[in-house]
């Protein structure tokens, strides 16, 4: 008979034990939502103002109906379980979901997913699979699109225990750079623990 190798399977075992304290510690207060201050939304409405995202924008289709919206909505949804992922595939290989991704990568973790949504609220790029397609049943575009150019909204912090980090949805308007109703609006995942480390180290 063969030994046993106790030792792989008690590591294993402390391994995911481990995994399991972090994930169930409770959770720290949150950080204020003071930190999400003016300097904070100058830089992500500068990340906006990307000719990239304007020239995506304008193209999009005005004239899609809702009965094509709640279409597109399900096949987005189902595709994502599936290996042929034609809509999901033609949104993040675009030239806007590029530029996302590298912004978040060059963020060091103070920005995580960025969804970017046209006027109707269909996703326009992405720098991360969101888990739906359409957006406008949700308070990113609510509070944003109908409001106008230059609308704000700051959602209540949620605990990431995977990451044991506060995080912080950041959504906002995308104005027309030549004026007139927005071309979207767009969703920032702020890292709310890494905002305050970097403010206490007067960063």
């Amino acid at each position: 008979m063969r030994p046993v190798n106790l030792g792989a399977g008690l590591a294993a075992t402390a391994a995911a034990l481990l995994l399991a304290s972090v994930a169930n510690a409770a959770a720290p207060p949150a950080p204020p939502l003071s930190l999400i201050d003016a300097r904070l939304i100058e830089s992500l409405r500068t990340i906006l103002k990307s000719e990239t995202v304007t020239v995506t924008l304008r193209a999009r289709r005005a004239d899609i109906g809702e009965a094509e919206i709640v279409a597109l909505d399900r096949q987005w949804t189902k595709e994502r379980s599936q290996q042929r992922q034609p809509l999901v595939a033609r949104i993040m290989a675009s030239p806007l979901s590029s530029y996302l991704r590298s912004v978040e990568a060059a963020s060091l973790g103070l920005i995580g997913k960025i969804i970017v949504f046209d006027r109707r609220g269909l996703n326009a790029g992405l720098s991360a699979v969101s888990s739906d397609y359409w957006q406008g049943d949700e308070d990113k575009w609510a509070k944003t699109v109908p409001v106008g150019p230059g609308a704000v909204f700051v959602d209540q912090p949620e605990w990431d225990p995977e990451h044991a980090v506060w995080l912080v949805q950041v959504d906002l308007a995308i104005p027309d750079p030549d004026g007139g109703e927005p071309l979207g609006g767009a969703s920032f995942d702020v890292n709310l623990t890494e905002l305050e480390r970097r403010h206490a180290a007067g960063l």
